[in-house]
């Protein structure tokens, strides 16, 4: 392994200080699953942090998660600039009703600009947000803004959440937020409900919304047979769980890195719909770029009753995983923009 070690530092953020010496490390309840930003640092054997005076302490290049908090992560990247640091910058939340909703006041795009100004880079975890950041260091090097997906630990036996196939059953609904318009998750609700019952397939997904989505069940006539509803479960009861499933299926339309898809790779089954950078890198095929919901559901059909069809797709999607997304690809990324594409 390489000597980079990378800090994430989410300025004052809700989730504890957390080292990754063994990468991706042994898998647990208690910490924060190697995944998301997480994984930017885990994939380095660096650190996630919340405190910007260790993250001066140890001296390793920073990536600065833009919070909510702009003005504080603005004061903090000014520290960090003193103290001889080199600082990428990338937004916390990058989907697109998330950028669109902390961008609509004027005066936080005005300081955000400042932000992305001052400091030595930017990475996007999104291609979506390649052109903005571009425009907004328009007169820097534009080398210096780095699209670099989130990493997985898809080379890592101990996150290998697979099961035989013989086990695996029904469909997982991937999307949980009905009040997000972007998600799609009413639609898809509506359309996997005619599609279980015309096929007699079982349908589970995860419930963010209480008393409410139980109405829309029950609106829809899905019988109990057919449905699985859970609640909050640890990460890696969760994986447990989809792994379970034939296939992953989702309509989000968001632009987002992609975590359910992702979610889909250690869980070695394949992500139907979607439209994130992970669906859009290992689960290609499947992706809704381009494709209707109609054509999306006749290869949904297939997976699900085609086992040489779905072995085939699995291995092919394990592949991409393995060669686009995995912690040495990833790693060997950010050291490079680091160390040669900022100089």
């Amino acid at each position: 392994m390489s000597d980079f070690k990378l800090t994430v530092l989410n300025p004052g953020g809700n989730d504890s200080n957390q080292s990754f010496p063994d990468y991706a490390g042994e898998v647990d309840v208690f910490n924060h699953a190697p995944i998301n930003f997480h994984a930017y640092a885990a994939c380095t054997g660096g650190v996630f942090l919340r405190c910007t005076k260790k993250a001066i302490f140890l001296k390793q290049p920073v990536l600065l998660l833009v919070n909510h908090h702009q003005r504080r992560c603005y004061n903090t990247l000014k520290k960090l600039k003193k103290a001889g640091l080199t600082v990428v910058v990338s937004l916390k939340e990058t989907g697109s009703h998330q950028f669109a909703e902390k961008f609509s006041n004027f005066k936080k795009l005005g300081l955000f600009k400042e932000i992305v100004a001052l400091a030595d880079g930017v990475i996007t975890p999104t291609e979506a947000l390649l052109p903005v950041y571009r425009a907004l260091r328009a007169e820097l090097a534009p080398g210096s803004v780095k699209f670099i997906p989130t990493p997985y630990p898809v080379k890592d036996k101990r996150w290998d959440f697979s099961i035989p196939l013989e086990n695996r059953q029904g469909i997982f609904l991937g999307t949980r937020e009905l009040k997000i318009s972007s998600r799609n998750h009413i639609a898809a609700l509506i359309i996997l409900s005619d599609y279980i019952k015309r096929h007699k397939v079982k349908l589970s997904l995860i419930n963010k919304d209480g008393k409410r989505l139980h109405r829309y069940i029950k609106e829809l006539d899905i019988p109990d047979s057919l449905i699985e509803v859970k609640n909050h479960m640890s990460y890696p009861e969760y994986l447990k769980y989809i792994t379970k499933h034939r296939i992953i299926i989702q309509f989000d339309q968001s632009m987002v890195p992609g975590q359910v898809a992702g979610d889909a790779i250690l869980a070695r089954t394949i992500c139907v719909g979607g439209n994130g950078t992970i669906d859009q890198l290992v689960f290609s095929e499947f992706c809704s770029n381009f494709q209707s919901r109609q054509f999306l559901l006749k290869k949904v059909h297939k997976l699900l009753n085609d086992d040489t069809y779905y072995k085939e797709s699995l291995a092919a999607t394990h592949k991409k995983a393995v060669d686009l997304v995995s912690f040495p690809v990833i790693a060997k990324s950010l050291q490079e923009f680091f160390k040669h594409e900022l100089h």
